[in-house]
């Protein structure tokens, strides 16, 4: 009730209706992560186990002798690296089209970059949760086993571009 309440008070004032998101803790089990290779469609990692976005700003140097012995910096370009690590599940086509992203030769690449979308709360398409998006590539696979556990997979993405924070 409370959300169709402010739906109204948001069409009222701004005359369009804008979702709003009732603060809230998010369960890590609900993240999803999901990939558009160029030309292809869009397809949710399987099995997925954790995701972490890595937004970084380079800082420039601008020390000069006027600073008084402090060190003064600018913010510079901004860079972005995701990692996913999920279980290993022979024959899944979700993870088959990861590993078909592997190498410069990929024909995944044939029509641009792929676009990954990270929703940290994903259980069902619903409007007004938050998503990152942003176009990039693999640059790490990395397949582990061990005695106790099953088969896992590490997976590094090196942004291009943007990383977009949007609602679903």
């Amino acid at each position: 009730m409370f959300k169709l309440l402010m739906m109204f008070i948001n069409h009222l004032l701004f005359g369009a209706v804008k979702f709003v998101v009732t603060p809230h803790k998010i369960q890590g089990e609900l993240a999803k992560l999901s990939f558009l290779p160029g030309g292809g469609s869009a397809t949710t990692l399987a099995a997925l186990t954790e995701w972490e976005i890595n937004f970084k700003v380079k800082a420039e140097d601008t020390t000069n002798n006027d600073d008084s012995g402090w060190e003064s910096k600018l913010p510079g370009v901004a860079s972005w690296t995701a990692n996913a690590k999920h279980m290993y599940i022979e024959g899944d086509a979700t993870q088959t089209a990861v590993e078909n992203m592997l190498g410069p030769g990929s024909t995944s690449y044939s029509a641009g970059l792929p676009v990954f979308t990270f929703y940290p709360e994903k259980t069902a398409p619903s409007s007004g949760e938050n998503s990152w998006v942003g176009s990039g590539f693999i640059t790490d696979w990395k397949l582990t086993g061990k005695n106790g556990s099953a088969f896992a997979v590490d997976i590094t993405i090196e942004g291009t571009g943007p990383l977009t924070k949007t609602a679903q």
